[in-house]
């Protein structure tokens, strides 16, 4: 319902780092409500209740203790007072020798938290950067850890989809990972991916049998945008890669999402923030179709009936684009002809002429 959740690393510890936004008037989304969780949140997730109706954020904690953090968004109360009702340490290592929260998904009942990496010191037991959390009730997360893995590496992003996790890491020789999941207790590894180079993984997202991969600025003769065959997981196969020519030498894929012929990604390139690329050719994937210039970095990417919402390093945190009108799927001159099938939004006028079909044009009317 355009309800929004944010994560922030504060400038000062006091200030909020969870926000609640009403995007229903994408021209002017409102804040509804905000809370400070502590040190700050590098990562969050939602879902709702079934049995109740309340809506759960998720969150990743910048701390080295309560790393998962739960907060109830008080949406039976239009969010007026969000609060955190819970948080949990991981395990098995000592509290406050852990790393901090840097990643984390939602999926059927458990919450997936991943990790920065920091190396064992003896005699304590390796700290695992992938970890399992029952939260079917999420009043109730502490003792609720159900497994962990010890990937020994950042995990930057995590996706999961029935009895597989698939991690963006930090592994140079691996930067995708892909676990077995079906026993919590007791993950297994499948496979990994070693994408050309030595340039991490940063963001994923998977659609069908396609897993979409976003890494570091590589030099101009490594991609850092790959799309991966996981029919099988066992044996990862690439159906396509292109480099984004990303700058400065830091620039990053901070996230993805795929809709269609179409990846949106947020990216740290100083010039064009947020990318769309045309991916319905995967062997061949040009330069960005289309981009915008942000104040800073675009730090995250949403798509949700054909609006899309992006997070950006700034005050003004939250960007809300949408498709222009002869690619929104409405019938916005009241023809009863939409996008490609109305001759407006071709330039010589011919709805059967596919080449002439333009989706960036906003007007349906001339």
């Amino acid at each position: 319902n355009k309800i929004v959740f944010l994560s922030a690393e504060a400038s000062a510890a006091a200030k909020p780092d969870f926000f609640v936004v009403d995007a229903t008037d994408g021209l002017n989304p409102v804040i509804l409500s905000s809370i400070n969780t502590g040190p700050g949140l590098n990562a969050v997730d939602a879902a709702r209740d079934l049995a109740t109706g309340k809506i759960y954020a998720y969150a990743a904690n910048n701390g080295m203790s309560q790393q998962l953090q739960i907060i109830d968004a008080d949406a039976t109360n239009n969010f007026a007072s969000p609060a955190l009702i819970g948080s949990a340490n991981l395990e098995p290592a000592p509290l406050g020798t852990n790393s901090e929260g840097k990643s984390i998904f939602y999926y059927d009942n458990k919450i997936y938290i991943g990790t920065n990496y920091l190396p064992t010191i003896s005699p304590n037991p390796p700290r695992p950067e992938f970890h399992i959390f029952d939260v079917s009730d999420p009043t109730l997360p502490a003792g609720s850890e159900l497994g962990s893995y010890d990937v020994q590496h950042n995990i930057n992003n995590i996706i999961v989809r029935d009895t597989y996790a698939y991690l963006a890491t930090s592994d140079d020789n691996g930067e995708v990972w892909i676990l077995d999941i079906s026993n919590p207790a007791s993950p297994i590894f499948v496979n990994k991916f070693n994408a050309t180079g030595s340039e991490d993984g940063e963001s994923i997202y998977l659609v069908g049998n396609k897993l979409y991969l976003g890494r570091d600025q590589a030099p101009s003769s490594r991609p850092d945008f790959y799309i991966l065959d996981v029919t099988n997981p066992a044996s990862i196969g690439i159906l396509g890669s292109t480099n984004l020519s990303m700058s400065p030498s830091t620039a990053k894929v901070n996230g993805i999402r795929v809709s269609g012929r179409f990846a949106f990604l947020a990216t740290g390139d100083s010039n064009q923030e947020f990318q769309v690329l045309n991916i319905s050719n995967p062997a061949s994937i040009p330069l960005p179709i289309s981009t915008f210039n942000f104040p800073q970095e675009a730090t995250g990417v949403d798509f949700e009936n054909s609006l899309i919402y992006s997070s950006v390093r700034s005050n003004d945190a939250l960007r809300i684009i949408r498709p222009a009108q002869c690619a929104d799927k409405l019938d916005n001159d009241s023809d009863g002809k939409v996008d490609q099938a109305d001759p407006q939004c071709h330039s010589d006028g011919n709805a059967s002429n596919s080449l002439s079909y333009n989706p960036e044009d906003d007007d349906e009317t001339n």
